[in-house]
């Protein structure tokens, strides 16, 4: 029979919802006395209900654990609403549940018939099933009605739960469901929380094992072999990195965890060395490391080895299973992904104005930094239809930093066949002529601030100039009229693969990197080109001109005598690991290890790390320093006849008289501070356009004593170096102790 329940609406809803969890945990214990149950086990289950619910895990981890694992998300989200571990249960509808009641009875609890058989003999056969009045009648758990409109009256209601439970057996209940929420359920959601968080185990022991913070967690390995394994990881990482080749050991640990869990034979005794090296070699394209070739190499190459009886789409779910566990281990160590397949920096542009063959100079006098390319479609030309619509984005593109969208005009337009200097000369004339187009040609072809950022919007196409990414590649859907996007999926007209990562390319966009043709009143010349220019380039080149002096003779001349005189540089600061022949400049190398410092016995071999150093970031500045076959050796003999040193001391100004362009700018000491304070100090004076700096560091650890290296990025949690004592690029896990800092920068 139904039973009947008196309830005020005043009284029972708002103070059940509202009531504390530490009612229902001490309810708990007197339960859990009266009930056998120890009150240890209550006291641990609410601790750590407390831990995850209380925030005393990091936001992030909190809102992965709680995405992934959906108990903790409906505990969590009841009790933010309510206070209490009573929310968890959803309020049953009662039409719902009534249909469920008659979709029982229909089938008479036939469970063949997908209804599960019913609990208090509510099925036609026993009589004692609802009329619809009464099923009306019902309420949900909570006691919700609609129909409680006066305050001080008391009615009563048929309470049961679907239809199924009436009150007493309720009443008999509500113990029960509150050990389960105050014992049961936080043990049930602590093991999920400790399986999911046990999966990425590895990680949180690779990243201790590299001395990065894991959220203050007090980890150890389970076992001698897999902390064995985890530090070789690291290790191997390290070797890497002395080679210049830059890898993140959380991938390792993500292959090796995922592959354990989809069956293949891997375990922490088997993971040979070989095995980790053969998995970080997957990730490199050169020496650089590239996403899309390692999810080609994991599918084509390491997956098949350990799994291989997989179809190619289980191959490919499985890297993408690799990934996110990647994106979760991140999340969980609260640490952003480390970006190892940095191209170009960003420069700042004093713009006078324009030249335009036939309008002469165009005077328009801004600064621009922050610079990207908006890819726009092509639509009909010049007899030609581009296959798009002029004036509307390129869908798909992402805007692109506008050095690396030079880089990417080279490679297509004159490709990396051609001679180096003819390359260099293309870069010069790609740049200048796209920051010109928009005065030439005006309409959607603009140049405006958008959100923080200068965006410069080109077709992407013939019409103004091809852009190949140098990451994805490229590819046409009409061969050299169509439009050209990023990726290989449009190879109808051509396609051409991602630009090799050790590509010289790369090192002449360094070395070109923010140069701007102009005239003799420094306006940017509007330097067009077509097949036979890039023929001129590189016909000259062949002939020994460099490529400053190939834009000359190009420009100024013919159809395109255009009245060029010079080369302008822009301010420009990058975050880009180096790859040209200075990052081997050793101070130990010959010729010049011999060379002596200043008027003492002492040579570069013997103190020369600091000379060494700033040698190396002229090199990679590009500043021109009239000094003939620069290197380390020819800038401290130069240095030597200017008084560049007191005794062994470097004198930093005498740098800045002998090479006017590099101006010194003073030091900045890291007493007492902690490795993410200098971390920061250090980041934030190289990525500042246009300087360059060295840091003094205690290198006892490697027999060096006081030592100064050349920073060349910050690449994540770690400052990348050129050391000229050393192969390692590693500034924090090869030195310990970092003094101070000193810095240059570049004049335009």
């Amino acid at each position: 029979m139904a039973y009947t329940a008196r309830r005020n609406n005043t009284d029972n809803d708002d103070k059940r919802a509202n009531r504390d969890n530490s009612g229902f945990v001490r309810k708990g214990l007197e339960m859990a006395a009266s009930s056998n149950i120890p009150v240890s086990k209550v006291a641990q289950a609410a601790k750590i209900t407390d831990d995850l619910t209380g925030h005393k895990i990091s936001d992030k981890a909190g809102k992965i654990i709680t995405k992934k694992i959906p108990e903790a998300n409906r505990l969590s989200n009841a009790l933010a609403k309510g206070g209490s571990p009573l929310n968890f249960v959803k309020p049953i509808n009662s039409s719902s549940s009534n249909d469920k009641v008659n979709e029982v009875k229909a089938n008479g609890g036939d469970q063949a018939n997908g209804s599960r058989p019913s609990l208090g003999g509510t099925d036609a056969s026993s009589g004692s099933g609802r009329s619809d009045t009464e099923a009306k009648q019902k309420r949900s758990f909570l006691g919700d009605d609609n129909n409680d409109n006066n305050a001080n009256s008391e009615k009563q209601t048929d309470v049961s739960i679907g239809g199924i439970l009436s009150l007493p057996i309720i009443k008999l209940l509500i113990p029960i469901v509150l050990i389960f929420f105050v014992i049961l359920l936080p043990l049930i959601i602590t093991a999920s929380v400790s399986s999911f968080v046990g999966s990425f185990d590895d990680a949180f022991g690779f990243t201790k094992a590299s001395g990065e913070d894991i959220m203050g967690f007090d980890y150890s390995a389970g076992t001698l072999e897999q902390q064995e394994f985890q530090e070789r990881v690291n290790s191997i990482r390290l070797k890497y990195q002395t080679q210049g080749k830059y890898t993140d050991g959380l991938m390792v640990v993500a292959v090796f965890n995922v592959l354990e869990r989809n069956g293949a034979n891997v375990s922490y005794d088997n993971i040979s060395d070989a095995k980790i090296e053969e998995i970080m070699n997957a990730m490199f394209v050169g020496n650089v490391y590239n996403k899309e070739a390692f999810k080609n190499n994991l599918v084509s190459l390491i997956i098949p080895k350990y799994l291989p009886n997989l179809s190619q789409k289980a191959r490919e779910d499985i890297v993408e299973e690799i990934f996110e566990h990647v994106d979760n281990s991140y999340e969980l160590l609260g640490k952003e992904p480390e970006d190892y397949s940095c191209v170009g920096g960003s420069c700042t542009y004093d713009i006078k104005g324009f030249y335009i063959s036939d309008r002469g100079n165009v005077s328009r006098n801004i600064q621009i930094s922050n610079l990207y390319v908006r890819l726009m479609q092509c639509g009909t030309a010049d007899g030609h239809n581009y296959g798009g619509v002029f004036g509307q984005p390129l869908a798909g593109e992402e805007l692109v930093p506008f050095e690396k969208y030079i880089l990417g005009v080279a490679y297509q337009e004159i490709g990396d066949d051609a001679p180096a200097e003819a390359i260099k000369a293309q870069m010069v004339a790609a740049r200048s002529y796209i920051l010109a187009r928009h005065v030439d040609m005006g309409g959607w072809r603009t140049l405006q601030e958008e959100n923080g950022k200068w965006v410069l919007q080109a077709a992407s196409c013939t019409q103004d100039q091809v852009y190949c990414d140098p990451d994805q590649g490229c590819s046409a859907n009409d061969g050299q009229w169509g439009q050209v996007h990023s990726g290989l999926n449009y190879n109808n007209g051509f396609s051409r693969g991602a630009m090799p990562a050790d590509s010289p390319l790369r090192l002449y966009a360094n070395t070109t990197q923010g140069e701007l043709l102009v005239n003799s009143q420094g306006y940017i010349v509007y330097s067009g080109y077509r097949q036979s220019e890039q023929n001129k380039f590189s016909a000259l080149a062949n002939q020994g001109l460099n490529y400053k002096q190939i834009l000359m003779q190009v420009y100024n001349q013919g159809s395109r005598n255009y009245g060029a005189t010079d080369i302008q540089k822009a301010v420009c600061g990058g975050n880009c690991i180096s790859f040209g022949d200075y990052v081997n400049w050793k101070q130990y190398s010959e010729p010049w290890a011999s060379v002596n410092i200043g008027n003492t016995s002492e040579t570069i071999k013997s103190v020369g790390c600091l000379a060494t150093s700033i040698a190396i970031l002229i090199k990679k500045s590009g500043v021109p320093t009239g000094i003939e076959n620069f290197n380390p050796g020819t800038f401290v003999e130069k240095l030597n006849q200017n008084g560049g040193f007191d005794q062994a001391s470097l004198q930093w100004n005498v740098v800045t008289n002998i090479i006017p362009s590099f101006q010194y700018q003073g030091k900045i000491e890291f007493n007492n501070l902690s490795k993410s304070e200098i971390l920061s100090k250090i980041k934030s004076v190289i990525e500042t356009p246009g300087v360059y700096a060295v840091v003094k560091v205690n290198g006892e650890q490697v027999n060096l004593g006081t030592h100064w290296v050349a920073i060349d990025a910050v690449n994540g949690n770690d400052v990348v170096m050129i050391d000229p004592g050393s192969n390692n690029r590693s500034l924090f896990s090869t030195y310990s102790e970092v003094l101070e800092i000193s810095y240059y920068k570049v004049s335009g």
